[in-house]
């Protein structure tokens, strides 16, 4: 009996890092393209998949900054802003200004 058992946990210990290798191989952080390591995060590539159809049209802040206006693949209006607190880029949409520019997004479904 203590064989069996000892054969058991033999083998847990010889399982459980090579379980542990294979899953770190798939979440790897950083991918290297040539010379250039590449950020290899699911949540990025989401981000970075849809950038946006460019219009002609600009939206222009309260303080003077100019922003392209862009319309994500449903149709809805929205610019590229930058956090100034972590630096991150994310969508401020335009819900009001998207209604004039492509109105058929912003219908409800009766």
């Amino acid at each position: 009996m203590r064989k069996l058992i000892a054969c058991i946990i033999t083998m847990l210990t010889l399982a459980f890092p090579s379980m542990g290798q294979e899953a770190a191989k798939d979440t790897a952080k950083y991918v290297l393209n040539g010379k250039v390591f590449t950020d290899n995060v699911s949540n990025s590539k989401a981000r970075q998949s849809d950038e946006g159809t460019k219009t002609e049209y600009t939206y222009q802040t309260k303080k003077g900054e100019s922003f392209p206006i862009l319309l994500s693949k449903t149709g809805k209006a929205f610019y590229w802003a930058t956090s100034k607190k972590t630096g991150q880029r994310y969508r401020r949409y335009l819900p009001e200004i998207g209604r004039k520019i492509n109105p058929k997004a912003y219908e409800t479904a009766k």
